[in-house]
């Protein structure tokens, strides 16, 4: 969105969208991806956020576990390699220091653009955001940290007027405000985190 002109618009009712899944290595753990650069998701469980707020070893022992548990790596090598791989991104997410402070530096950057443009903030969309969560099949997000990210983000975008909508109602793949897939009943930390519960 920020690579946009929005000249041509100028004046119109159009909404301008983003999405947010940042950092990807935390919003999607636990995601069986194919993609290249995505394969490591599907062992990663348990990042907490902010990403400094729990003992890194004992983050990376479960994570460890996730890999030396799964039965499709059965080589010496290949398993040596996802243990080196894994830990090298989770070892960076660590080291990040990923915060509020850096939503809120990533949500300022859109304000910024909407003001250089003369764009009403409330005419910004939010219009996904989510991160997976631990339930049922899905192995993900503990739910403090699931709390804190979804909050963190719904918070920074209503500081800075932009409208928002979560990802997504239902569904499957760990990442729906319905608590079980195929259920009604909504997740109560997914309410707290978008003030919607007590």
């Amino acid at each position: 969105m920020l690579a946009l002109n929005p000249e041509p618009f100028s004046g119109s009712r159009v909404l301008y969208s983003f999405h947010y899944y940042e950092p990807h290595d935390f919003t999607h753990q636990g995601v069986k991806s194919t993609t290249p650069s995505a394969w490591p998701w599907r062992y990663i469980s348990g990042l907490p956020y902010p990403a400094q707020s729990a003992d890194p070893d004992r983050v990376w022992q479960k994570i460890q576990q996730n890999i030396l548990s799964d039965p499709s790596i059965a080589l010496p090598d290949q398993r040596r390699l996802a243990l080196q791989q894994v830990r090298e991104r989770v070892s960076s997410y660590i080291v990040s220091g990923f915060s509020r402070r850096q939503i809120a530096s990533d949500f300022d950057s859109v304000r910024v653009w909407a003001e250089l443009h003369g764009i009403d903030p409330h005419a910004i969309l939010l219009s996904e955001f989510g991160v997976t969560r631990t339930y049922g099949m899905y192995r993900a997000s503990d739910p403090i940290s699931q709390e804190a990210w979804m909050r963190d983000v719904r918070s920074e975008a209503e500081l800075k007027g932009f409208r928002w909508a979560l990802w997504a109602l239902s569904g499957y793949g760990g990442m729906a405000l319905v608590e079980r897939d195929g259920g009604d009943r909504l997740d109560p930390v997914s309410l707290r985190a978008l003030n919607g519960g007590s």
